[in-house]
């Protein structure tokens, strides 16, 4: 699996609700030898989610202690940055942010997400980010966050480095390292989690956004069955316009409930537009240039017909030269046909496009009606066709 790619979208954890004094990794934890193991890293290696993976897989062999391994040398070793909560620059390269976040041991939850997830990626385990918000004893943060999902021996979890790393008190980061937040069972999850795409609940009934903000996510079997291990599966095959079309039906099939799902919702469609748009450009001239090369080769072959067809090619090879430009004009028609509901302005682009086609495809057709004749008749009587003909029969474009 490729190390993740992240749009950076503002996001913000607030944690100040929770309680506790900072400690160090449980000696009593059921984790805890895999966790005094990961925590050795060497300083050298854990400069990269790269040199930690490399650690992990050569000290590790159960897939359940190299996500473990990953976890908890987040949550140990990222502090939340509280200063840069709102400094977040959506246009900046999510490697260079990543590499930040190395070098300065600081990050939000984004950061805290990402490189929990590069480093499972690497170390060969499914792993997603999921992006929503939360809300902790009944009360809804109204800014968004992330975490991660990951399937287990079959099961879906889900995975908050970021709330597993401690809390903020008196606007300062506590490290208290909590374990709740480790492989969280969806049904626990959705207490305080909400993804903005309700796939990502990772349940058979969804909760709606209107149930969770009245605490209201016991399993309700009354609803719809809700297959979304088949779901994430489709989702793995999907393009990225297929994947951002059925989130965008999903977001608003849950209910748009806070200006944070609203926001969401119209980045997806907002995404949407710019895929549709940039397809749209890109095979309106991918058509552009298919009738060029056919304008070319339409002319390649004039040119060659005006010198009587000398030096002599093989008769394949003729053919060949005025088969070109039908294939082009061909691919242009057919490319055209892929762009669905285009702009006014993209219409009558291809309105004109069309009609130059067009043109040159009967020019074209004129002269492959020409070779046949020609290939037809022996020596002699190629020759004589090149006598007497109509001055604009053989002009170029």
């Amino acid at each position: 699996m490729p190390v993740i790619k992240t749009l950076l979208i503002l996001f913000m954890l607030l944690c100040n609700t929770f309680t506790g004094g900072a400690q160090n990794v449980s000696t009593t934890n059921q984790y805890a030898e895999t966790d005094q193991i990961a925590l050795k890293i060497p300083a050298a290696q854990a400069k990269s989610a790269e040199g930690i993976a490399r650690y992990i897989n050569s000290t590790f062999n159960k897939e359940e202690d190299k996500l473990r391994a990953a976890f908890i040398w987040v949550a140990a070793n990222i502090d939340y940055d509280i200063d840069n909560i709102f400094a977040i620059d959506p246009n900046e390269n999510a490697e260079n942010r990543i590499a930040k976040t190395f070098a300065l041991k600081k990050g939000v939850c984004i950061d805290y997400a990402t490189i929990f997830h590069d480093i499972c990626a690497l170390c060969g385990i499914k792993v997603y980010v999921v992006s929503g918000y939360n809300q902790n004893k009944g009360i809804t943060n109204y800014l968004s966050h992330a975490w991660c999902i990951v399937p287990v021996n079959g099961r879906w979890y889900g995975f908050d480095p970021t709330w597993g790393a401690g809390y903020i008190k008196d606007k300062k980061f506590v490290r208290h390292l909590d374990n709740e937040y480790y492989k969280t069972p969806p049904e626990q999850l959705v207490k305080s989690h909400m993804p903005f795409d309700p796939m990502w609940q990772c349940l058979n009934y969804i909760v709606t956004n209107a149930e969770f903000y009245d605490s209201k996510t016991e399993p309700n079997t009354s609803k719809p069955f809700f297959a979304y291990s088949d779901s994430i599966k489709v989702w793995d095959g999907q393009t990225e316009t297929e994947r951002y079309t059925a989130m965008a039906r999903r977001i608003e099939g849950n209910g748009v409930k806070n200006s944070m799902i609203y926001d969401r919702l119209f980045h997806v469609k907002s995404k949407l537009k710019y895929m549709h748009d940039t397809m749209e450009n890109n095979l309106y001239n991918a058509a552009a240039l298919e009738y060029t090369e056919g304008v070319n080769n339409y002319n390649v072959f004039i040119n060659y017909r005006n010198h009587q067809f000398n030096p002599i090619k093989p008769d394949a090879q003729l053919q060949g030269m005025i088969d070109k430009p039908n294939r082009n004009l061909k691919n242009a028609r057919t490319t055209l046909t892929l762009i669905q509901e285009p702009v006014t302005a993209t219409k009558a682009l291809i309105a004109t496009l069309v009609k130059s086609i067009d043109q040159i495809q009967q020019l074209v057709d004129d002269q492959a009606t020409f070779l046949t004749k020609y290939l037809a008749k022996n020596k002699l009587g190629r020759k004589m066709m090149f006598t007497n003909l109509p001055s604009d029969d053989t002009r170029k474009l």
